[in-house]
């Protein structure tokens, strides 16, 4: 099993533990697909494709493009990372999510979620899905959390 940080923002870490957010879509390696969606065509996964990986290839070309998930497959865990900062007193982070925006900013400052260490992590995640699809498929329920 793979363990992977992945980076959740604004109120994204509150509505995950609250139960809100269970779906996240992320668009890592798909820059030249996007560019021209229509120029491309994703193809059964072969028998011999890993399972976090999709084949793609351009209608005009028949050139062949493979995207993989650089998060995992299914079974695979992702720890959470967010704006956090230091609690001196009790040695363990507080974290910004948990806060309106009338809170006061602590003493030593908010820490941007790429410095997180996984030990502060306070979210784990299974990965139960991951597939492909086309930004025109999203449900506006799914987009609501």
């Amino acid at each position: 099993m793979k363990s992977t940080p992945i980076i959740m923002t604004g109120d994204h870490p509150a509505k995950i533990i609250a139960g809100i957010k269970t779906v996240t879509r992320r668009t890592a390696g798909l820059k030249m697909i996007n560019q021209s969606p229509d120029l491309w065509a994703l193809i059964e996964r072969p028998d011999d494709c890993p399972l976090n990986k999709w084949l793609f290839v351009q209608r005009q070309t028949m050139n062949k493009y493979y995207i993989k998930c650089p998060y995992g497959t299914a079974g695979d865990q992702l720890w959470v990372r967010e704006c956090w900062a230091s609690n001196s007193l009790t040695n363990k982070p507080i974290y910004k999510s948990d806060y309106d925006n009338s809170f006061n900013t602590p003493l030593n400052g908010w820490k941007p979620s790429i410095h997180m260490f996984k030990k502060d992590s306070r979210i784990t995640l299974t990965i139960s899905d991951i597939r492909p699809e086309r930004l025109q498929d999203i449900t506006e329920e799914e987009c609501a959390g």
